[in-house]
């Protein structure tokens, strides 16, 4: 591969190895140069190692023996393009950083070149996983700017046991149909921010594995792809988790997944907690918000016990627009170990198809919603409703009508709310239709209630058309 590199930026690094090693072409520093001692400049030799490593025509790496390197520049700046071979191997990466602090990579593009393998994998031959084609791991203190990442076998980039890493207005792109082809993959690190970013794929735009805390993700656009994803969890042994978690400021176009948490069915330890969504954009998106605690992508040999993985205090605010599908909430839960504390505040999302209502899915989840469209419905006619999920309501209720003069009228109204394991509680009313018991014109038809569960409810199904709630001028 060919790169044309400058170098900018004061830092002092201290590190074991950058890149891979492997048994490849290894281009070590001090043969360049380098010194250890912390004091002499080493920024020309490894400027000449990773030119050198960049000519080689076979996998190479840039080895860095233990010890202390000042380097007076230390950023790799790149208005050019690093090209893959078209022929895939059996490596799992292509080019990776290790153990680095301070390391800057600046502008130009990384071609994967992934055509070849993605072909293989869809005529359903036997096909290695792929390369990701590039990996901060073990480091600290890294900055990635204006980054265009192209056609990656497997995932784009990978964050894996790093702390502090920014990646920022840079751009990832895929088709949509390149298999497991992840923009930015996050395990095992803390304090990741990933901003003003564009991202295409045939997977996640972003995905967050176990491991990952304190990360900030602001103004992505996503989409093709499967949206920006937690998970998944609880396929393997140990404890899983992934913590503080903000996203906002995004837009989803056409993908399957909008903000998606995702667990295997099966006996696990780990939650998911502290994670806030906040003003999301939906453009025909499959499943806008969704959790799924059942995930099993193949649909074979699904396990069936239960996720062990705890989800707790969930944000979704402001979140609009367009759901391709019917469900445009689906909260799917753990029956051994629900969700709690999921707040739903301003959701506005309408069914693209508009030929039905947007609806909602809730099994084995409880917690609070406010600012959805109002529960409360008069004088409209083919009303599309999405309702709150967790029927914690005083008055899911059609009406009052016939309380002034003229004709008043609801009729088609789907009011199909799915829901097992959350209920209505110890409300006033269930399901309710109320008139005034005035001399007036109108009609109610068309109405369809599905599936509700009462619990402690005064009045779970009503017709009430003497209504006249405070039994004054009757």
């Amino acid at each position: 591969m060919a790169k044309n590199a400058v170098y900018s930026l004061l830092i002092l690094i201290t590190t074991t190895f950058i890149s891979s090693v492997q048994a490849q072409a290894s281009f070590n520093v001090v043969d360049y140069g380098a010194k250890s001692d912390g004091v002499s400049d080493s920024a020309g030799a490894f400027l000449a190692a990773w030119s050198e490593a960049c000519r080689s025509r076979q996998p190479a790496n840039v080895y860095v023996p233990p010890g202390t390197y000042y380097i007076s520049t230390a950023g790799l700046v790149s208005a050019g393009t690093i090209v893959a071979s078209p022929n895939f191997s059996a490596d799992n990466k292509w080019i990776s950083f290790l153990h680095v602090g301070g390391l800057r990579l600046t502008g130009g593009t990384i071609d994967g070149r992934g055509q070849e393998l993605w072909a293989c994998k869809k005529a359903g031959k036997s096909c290695p996983h792929g390369s990701t084609a590039l990996i901060i791991d073990h480091s600290n203190n890294v900055v990635i700017d204006r980054i265009n990442l192209v056609n990656s076998e497997m995932f784009h980039m990978a964050i894996q046991r790093s702390n502090d890493v920014t990646i920022r207005s840079s751009i990832v792109s895929a088709p949509g149909d390149s298999p497991n082809t992840d923009g930015i993959h996050i395990h095992n690190s803390n304090n990741i921010a990933i901003v003003n970013s564009t991202i295409t794929t045939g997977d996640d735009c972003i995905s967050m594995g176990p491991g990952v805390t304190n990360t900030w993700i602001e103004n992505i656009n996503c989409g093709p792809g499967h949206g920006i994803s937690i998970g998944s969890l609880g396929q393997s042994s140990g404890v899983e988790a992934v913590e503080n978690v903000t996203v906002r400021e995004t837009t989803f176009t056409g993908t399957q997944n909008g903000l998606r948490i995702k667990t295997w069915a099966q006996r696990n330890v780990g939650y998911v907690r502290g994670i806030v969504y906040q003003n999301a954009v939906m453009n025909n998106v499959d499943n806008p918000i969704i959790i799924d605690q059942n995930y099993c992508p193949t649909d074979k040999d699904c396990p069936t016990q239960g996720s062990g993985i705890k989800i707790s205090n969930v944000t979704f605010s402001n979140v609009r627009g367009t759901s391709a599908t019917e469900v445009a909430i689906k909260l799917d839960c753990s029956p051994t170990n629900p969700c709690t504390e999921i707040v739903l505040d301003n959701i506005r999302l309408t069914h693209s198809g508009g030929v039905t209502a947007a609806k909602s899915f809730c099994r084995h989840a409880s917690g609070t919603a406010s600012g959805v469209p109002s529960k409360r419905i008069s004088h409209n006619q083919n009303v599309q409703i999405l309702f709150d999920p967790f029927l914690s309501c005083e008055k899911c209720s059609i009406g009052s009508l016939g309380s002034s003069s003229g004709q008043q009228g609801v009729d088609n109204v789907t009011v199909t709310v799915t829901v097992t394991g959350t209920t209505f509680t110890r409300t006033q009313n269930g399901q309710q239709i109320k008139t005034r018991a005035y001399l007036n014109e109108g009609y109610v038809m068309g109405i369809i209630y599905e599936d509700p569960i009462m619990n402690d409810v005064a009045n779970p199904i009503i017709i009430d058309q003497k209504y006249c709630p405070g039994n004054v001028d009757k």
